[in-house]
């Protein structure tokens, strides 16, 4: 009996992960009508006016010499935005007399493919223009830390008698192209509500199958709490659980207890039943360090996506050495590279931070790797 009920199990999660997959199709013996579809292809656009005061110029000059270098803090249309910004003060390329100025799309961004225009004014302290730079010319960002700017800026034609610049960067860019579609047809519009509410229906019976023991044949076991559960579901869902209960086929005894003893709370072990049940997680942005862990771990490659796309929008100068240190333990390879260039765009300020300080004494290798970018940089500029 135990055995039909594992089947009937795996049967429904099959046709379950298969429904949130693909879309579900009309029959094909029904006649339809003429559906009418309507696509708006729409640009949505932001504009930024930054003003950016740089006193005592000559501070600014490295070792006492006559180049500048300085980068503005990061900005974005809105708080929540995820296109950031930052501009770079540098040497001019072919005389100690001028200056270039950069606009680029940081690597704090999470949208990339972005398309602006822009334009940089020098003004005086009384307002008055003393140079413009820009055009008409839409340019492409397709990558994050890519830049463009102006070369060769005079620097006496836009100095200040008191050491000082005043300039104004003029942005306009294109998030997105977003395409709305509308459909006239009745019956689709029918539907497309019947299949989200029936998917929201699978997902709650799910999470009640995961809530009662009545159908378990596995328990999973925490330190304070056991965690009645499915072996089809986990091993459909898990390639680490599907090793382990195969073997014990093989070998003849049947797997009836998991310890779970390196995951640090219950929280964590909620939040991935959940995810394994439903595809879905509530709580992932407060525990998505101790859930990229448990996807390492179990082989969940999705809930490990969603953690590193969680953990990269929350990255801060505080934290950004843990999570360094967390997405090389995991061979996180998408998010590490982005983990570095943040610390190498805020190096001052990280390595500040004591965390840094002992991964400079611990992991020198780090500091090796976001040298090389900051190299690499000014070998591009």
């Amino acid at each position: 009996m135990r055995a039909i009920n594992t089947q009937i199990i795996f049967v429904i999660f099959t046709i379950f992960f298969t429904f949130i997959k693909n879309e579900p199709s009309s029959e094909a013996n029904i006649e339809c009508g003429t559906t009418e579809i309507q696509c708006d292809t729409c640009v949505r656009l932001h504009k930024i006016r930054y003003i950016w005061n740089i006193n005592n110029l000559d501070y600014h000059r490295p070792e006492g010499g006559d180049k500048v270098s300085i980068i503005s803090p990061t900005f974005s249309a809105t708080t929540k935005d995820e296109v950031k910004w930052f501009l770079e003060l540098l040497p001019g390329n072919s005389s100690t007399d001028s200056i270039s100025l950069q606009i680029c799309l940081s690597p704090e961004s999470k949208e990339t493919r972005v398309r602006a225009k822009f334009s940089a004014v020098f003004l005086d302290d009384e307002q008055r223009v003393l140079s413009t730079y820009g055009d008409d010319t839409i340019y492409a960002f397709d990558n994050l830390g890519e830049y463009w700017g102006w070369d060769d800026i005079p620097i006496d034609a836009v100095i200040l008698p008191d050491d000082k610049l005043k300039i104004v960067c003029n942005l306009t860019f294109c998030e997105y192209i977003n395409h709305l579609v509308h459909r006239n047809n009745a019956s689709n519009n029918l539907t497309t509500g019947i299949s989200q509410q029936s998917h929201c229906d699978l997902c709650q019976d799910f999470i009640s199958l995961l809530n009662n023991s009545e159908f378990s044949d596995v328990v999973l076991l925490t330190k304070n709490k056991e965690y009645p559960a499915h072996k089809a579901i986990l091993a459909a869902r898990s390639p680490v659980f599907a090793t382990m209960f195969k073997k014990g086929q093989e070998s003849g005894k049947k797997i009836k207890r998991v310890d779970i003893t390196d995951l640090r709370d219950e929280k964590t072990v909620d939040e991935m039943l959940r995810y394994i049940y439903t595809g879905k997680c509530e709580n992932i942005r407060e525990l998505a360090d101790d859930l990229l862990t448990a996807a390492n771990k179990y082989g969940l490659s999705g809930l490990e996506k969603m953690c590193m796309k969680t953990l990269c929008k929350n990255l801060t100068i505080e934290n950004a050495a843990n999570m360094l240190l967390l997405a090389d333990k995991h061979h996180a390879n998408e998010l590490k590279p982005k983990i570095i260039r943040f610390i190498a765009e805020k190096y001052v300020q990280v390595s500040n931070t004591t965390d840094w300080k002992h991964i400079a004494r611990t992991k020198p290798e780090y500091i090796h790797e976001v040298c090389q970018l900051l190299l690499d940089n000014d070998d591009k500029h």
